[in-house]
């Protein structure tokens, strides 16, 4: 029975049904605790469950994820959040999963600091996607000189992931489109558009933005910079002409 259980759900997870193979995981695992591991079968079984229920969950974190990114619907994020938890449960240090619970803390509760909290724990990776997210919890809290040298330090290392400046641009665009009091996300803007995607156009749109519904009174420095960004902008065009 149990052996059968195992066989249909890895059938399930190859074939893309992460939900069922959860289910059959799940239950699988409890079914187990009751039997004798100094039977070999068994005993292999106790072992291989946990590894496949993690690959189930990574398998719907990463689902969830692409149903939100085409639909921006938060239903999915509350189900992402609990898939994520299930997953750190078991695997404590996944580096995606600390990706996923920091959108969760932010979208969810705009938690910045359990948000910040997960993304800490990534220091180590190689891969910098979670330097883009840093990044933006610092702007988004003000911090705009801890932001752009974080935002330097990705720009010269990127992301093995090259779509990963455009979504963080939608992120943000659609955090604007509910907080549009943070301008200086605008400047954010900016810089991955000129450092990230060199679409300078964009760059130059975002920088005449942050500019146009910053007070003058804040970010002075970033202002300035904003500024002379435009015009390396406008200069370079001008010569191209």
């Amino acid at each position: 029975d149990v052996v059968g259980r195992y066989i249909i759900g890895v059938a399930s997870l190859l074939s893309g049904d992460s939900l069922y193979a959860i289910d059959l995981f799940e239950d699988l695992g409890k079914r187990l605790q009751g039997l004798d591991d100094t039977i070999p079968p068994i005993a292999v079984l106790k072992v291989r469950t946990p590894a496949r229920l993690y690959e189930a969950y990574h398998s719907e974190m990463m689902r969830l994820h692409s149903v939100w990114m085409a639909t921006r619907d938060k239903a999915m994020i509350r189900k992402l959040s609990d898939v994520v938890t299930k997953i750190q449960t078991l695997r404590p240090d996944d580096y995606n999963a600390h990706l996923e619970a920091a959108i969760c803390a932010f979208i969810l509760d705009r938690d910045t600091k359990k948000a910040m909290k997960e993304i800490k724990q990534c220091r180590k990776e190689k891969d910098r996607t979670w330097c883009y997210s840093k990044a933006f919890l610092l702007a988004y809290e003000g911090e705009m000189r801890q932001a752009i040298s974080t935002y330097h330090s990705v720009f010269s290392n990127p992301s093995r992931d090259q779509s990963v400046p455009l979504q963080t641009e939608q992120f943000i665009i659609d955090v604007l489109s509910e907080e549009p009091d943070k301008v200086q996300l605008h400047y954010c803007l900016g810089l991955i558009n000129y450092f990230g995607k060199e679409d300078f156009a964009a760059a130059r749109r975002d920088f005449c933005s942050f500019l146009a519904s910053c007070p003058a009174d804040v970010f002075g420095k970033e202002r300035v910079e904003a500024k002379e960004y435009i015009e390396v902008i406008d200069s370079h065009e001008r010569a191209v002409d």
